[in-house]
């Protein structure tokens, strides 16, 4: 059985040999921006990394898997730098970066990829990187987004309504607070998404059942940063999150070695 998951920790002769084996790789996908006055800016990243990483840990004892280093900038649309903290890069340099990444995996030997988001505004720009490598190379490559992984546990365990777990809300806080990461629940203040239409309903458990995609921004004003529910967040419901979460994707990587 392998020793590390971690990509950078082997020599070039260890990778051809992890490439022979068929190993999937996986990419962490995050981003830095403000996550409201309790979460830390870094919030996106480290459930991103986190998830990866433990993941990787059980995987290995099944198949050949390595994490590579994680994507900690991409894209955040303006509506979020009305606080500090946030860094973006234009949708275009997102997809470009994440292209030469795969491609360049894919020529030293690499056929399978696991991209691990955890960031809302990566959705459609992670569709428009994979069409182009696809274009490039081929390749086995999943696009997966980490929220959508434990829906069935999320909405078992929260307590927020509708618009409650949607950015720095009741299921990222509590991922955070399960990682044992800083935050400060003295700071938090529900501010929930309010559903401004008939074709888009919930957040974002379940928003990928929505009929359109229509943009809260200009519907939902936020005082703090936030868009969401935090305020019945507990570590305990994050500690259930992640164990149903890395389940799931155990699941998704037995699918992918077949």
């Amino acid at each position: 059985m392998q020793d590390s998951v971690d990509y950078t920790e082997y020599r070039w002769p260890e990778l051809q040999e992890f490439a022979r084996q068929d190993a999937i790789i996986i990419l962490p996908v995050g981003q830095t921006e403000e996550h409201g006055p309790h979460l830390p800016v870094g919030c996106d990243a480290m459930i991103s990394r986190q998830t990866a990483e433990r993941v990787a840990v059980e995987a290995k004892k099944e198949m050949p898997v390595l994490v590579m280093p994680m994507l900690w900038a991409g894209y955040s649309g303006k509506g979020l730098f009305n606080w500090p903290g946030s860094v973006s890069l234009s949708p275009e340099i997102v997809i470009a970066t994440v292209e030469s990444i795969i491609v360049s995996l894919n020529t030293s030997g690499f056929n399978r990829f696991l991209i691990m988001n955890s960031h809302g505004h990566h959705e459609g720009i992670l569709r428009v990187a994979a069409r182009k490598i696809a274009d490039k190379c081929r390749v086995t490559l999943v696009i997966s987004h980490i929220w959508r992984m434990a829906e069935e546990v999320v909405q078992r365990v929260r307590e927020s309504d509708k618009g409650g777990c949607n950015h720095a809300g009741e299921y990222e806080t509590s991922l955070m607070l399960g990682m044992g990461k800083r935050v400060d629940m003295s700071e938090t203040e529900d501010e929930p998404v309010n559903t401004h239409n008939r074709f888009v309903d919930g957040d974002l458990i379940t928003r990928h059942n929505a009929k359109v995609f229509w943009s809260t921004w200009e519907h939902t004003n936020s005082k703090t940063g936030l868009y969401g529910c935090p305020e019945s967040a507990t570590a305990e419901k994050g500690k259930e999150i992640m164990a149903a979460t890395v389940e799931q994707y155990l699941e998704l990587l037995r699918e992918m070695r077949k």
